[in-house]
């Protein structure tokens, strides 16, 4: 039965292999797929808040926001140009939402365009069923002939057969924008040629005014001497998927943070402050900030509670230097100019590094971590005397990333102002 109402929508719309019209000569408004927003996920949330926020900014459309995860972004400012829905969650999710196609061709028979986060979720890292949902709406948009594009995505590994013939049959009005070179060329390879090299679109996050942050934040960088140059502060992000999954791992790598960390505090004279990018993660800071030598926790801080992305991304820019295990806040640093050292793992980092020409030397995956403290140190030390020639590289890329970021918007946001904004 849903399986013939979803043909009679499709049907009704006319929806053809070649796309379809639409009932309204004239579409206008944008669909915005957001990112899934795992809670308290500031990687989300600094997609969802960049690209809602640069089409409020540069376009004067409608917005309909469409969630395509139960976590409602409650950060959003819903208003007359911004609606949120979520009864289509089930069609980017799964394979069988047959009821949820008819609900979603009803939203979008007016709209002109639809842009889907992509981010890491749609290369089957998160399962194929959410792969093949994300294509499915894709689809169907295409069909009915929306501008329709898939936004700054990476693709982890060489990409499977279903994978590539996903991409291979959407309509050719479905945009394919890579956000980073390791993705683009694994498409390319895998014979997907109209695949487009683009940027994150978390690059266009505009970052909280110093203003914003707690006074105990700022009065930290302060004691370090100096908000305009970092202060001396080195910014550490720790995960699980450094730290380890089970008990006896994760006891032995914080053990090993912890000293690392001590004997740099004791070797240089800098500030070390904990940013966690969920609210799960600062739990898994806790432990290591725990082991730090009781001596040197007034220069050490833990972010608790977990600010919104814009701040973390402010707090990134102020640090001279961030070691991370998160991919967006590896983003937000560089976004900032300030370089990063990183903790790679699902093949992530590597395309990022590679956008700002940044040498290997500086990704450090779980099964290459030292087994002493001192290696670790002396690794983490050895990043460190290399800031400013880093900080040089990155600001120098830094102008041809953004404009790359912001080609995700183009057919989104009027050609003057992208052209205000430096993108051709």
């Amino acid at each position: 039965m849903l399986r013939q109402t979803a043909r009679s929508l499709v049907s009704r719309y006319r929806i053809g292999s070649a796309g379809g019209r639409r009932s309204r000569s004239k579409p206008h408004g944008l669909v915005v797929g957001l990112s899934p927003t795992a809670t308290g996920n500031r990687g989300d949330q600094a997609l969802n808040t960049a690209v809602i926020e640069a089409l409020l900014t540069h376009n004067n459309e409608h917005i309909l926001a469409m969630m395509t995860g139960t976590d409602r972004p409650d950060y959003l400012p819903l208003g007359d140009r911004l609606t949120l829905t979520d009864d289509c969650i089930p069609l980017f999710t799964t394979r069988r939402a047959f009821s949820e196609e008819g609900t979603f061709l009803r939203h979008i028979e007016s709209s002109r365009a639809l842009a889907v986060h992509g981010a890491d979720v749609v290369d089957e890292s998160y399962g194929s069923e959410r792969s093949a949902g994300t294509f499915r709406a894709l689809e169907l948009a295409g069909r009915l002939g929306l501008d329709c594009r898939l936004l700054g995505f990476s693709v982890s590994n060489e990409p499977s057969e279903s994978f590539r013939d996903r991409l291979l049959t959407l309509p050719e009005n479905v945009r394919l924008m890579l956000r980073d070179p390791v993705s683009f060329r694994r498409l390319r390879d895998a014979g997907v040629e109209r695949a487009e090299l683009v940027a994150d679109t978390a690059f266009t996050l505009v970052p909280a005014k110093v203003a914003e942050i707690d006074d105990s934040i700022r009065q930290f960088f302060d004691d370090a001497h100096g908000l305009s140059s970092g202060g001396g502060v080195v910014g550490v992000n720790l995960t699980n998927a450094i730290l380890g999954k089970n008990k006896e791992n994760f006891e032995q790598t914080v053990t090993l943070f912890a000293q690392a960390l001590t004997r740099l505090l004791k070797e240089r004279n800098e500030r070390v402050m904990l940013l966690a990018h969920t609210l799960r993660g600062v739990d898994e800071l806790r432990p290591v900030y725990e082991r730090i030598d009781a001596s040197l926790r007034d220069r050490v801080m833990l972010v608790d509670p977990l600010p919104h992305a814009r701040v973390l991304k402010r707090l990134a820019g102020m640090c001279r230097h961030v070691f991370s295990c998160r991919m967006h806040l590896a983003i937000a640093t560089l976004g900032m100019a300030r370089p990063v050292s990183c903790f790679p793992y699902q093949g992530k980092f590597e395309g990022l590094f590679e956008h700002f020409g940044l040498d290997r030397g500086g990704l450090l995956s779980r099964d290459q971590l030292p087994k002493s403290s001192a290696e670790l140190a002396h690794w983490m030390s050895g990043r460190l005397d290399q800031t400013d020639a880093l900080a040089a590289q990155v600001a120098a890329k830094l102008p041809e990333i953004k404009r790359l970021a912001w080609k995700n918007y183009g057919g989104l946001i009027p050609q003057a102002a992208l052209a205000k904004l430096g993108v051709a």
